[in-house]
């Protein structure tokens, strides 16, 4: 009984260390510590955020927060992020720097961990996917990275570095 114990208090921390399920780390460390099947180890896609970029950011606050009802979350050069008052996680973001970064329109996509998009960017250069914003952690706390979808779409890789920043399990 105390080694099963043992056992699943050690399943509990490798889990919270890795980001991964219970059971997912569970059944690694059962079949000896090979890495179970890709479908059992899902990305852990926390939210899908839009970025748009705007060369009229005054326009653009006003649109969001006094038409849409969003709020400001984060005012931070250049760039404002608004989230639903009733649903926070439903969030937009508005780039002032349109005329200074000439990337397409996208999305950013919140992967939880800042290990898990170091993974998606080398599994996106092994690809050969064209990366169009290096992998950086930047000074407001995210580790970050863009690529291009095959339709030309910007999609941006994000994780907070801070855990207490991180999205709950």
């Amino acid at each position: 009984m105390t080694h099963d114990k043992d056992f699943k208090r050690f399943v509990r921390a490798k889990a919270r260390l890795a980001g991964q399920s219970y059971a997912a780390v569970r059944r690694r460390l059962q079949t000896h510590g090979d890495m179970p099947p890709k479908e059992a180890h899902p990305m852990n896609i926390m939210r899908t955020i839009p970025d748009i970029r705007t060369l009229n950011m005054p326009a653009s606050r006003d649109f969001y927060e006094e038409l849409l009802g969003f709020k400001v979350v984060m005012d931070h050069g250049g760039m404002l992020m608004f989230a639903s008052p009733t649903q926070p996680k439903q969030q937009v973001i508005i780039n002032g720097a349109a005329d200074a970064i000439p990337l397409p329109p996208g999305f950013s996509v919140d992967v939880g961990y800042p290990e898990s998009v170091t993974e998606i960017h080398g599994q996106a250069l092994a690809k050969g996917c064209t990366i169009i914003e290096n992998l950086v952690d930047n000074p407001i706390g995210i580790r970050r990275f863009s690529l291009l979808d095959p339709n030309g779409t910007r999609v941006t890789v994000v994780a907070h570095l801070d855990p207490a920043h991180q999205p709950p399990r």
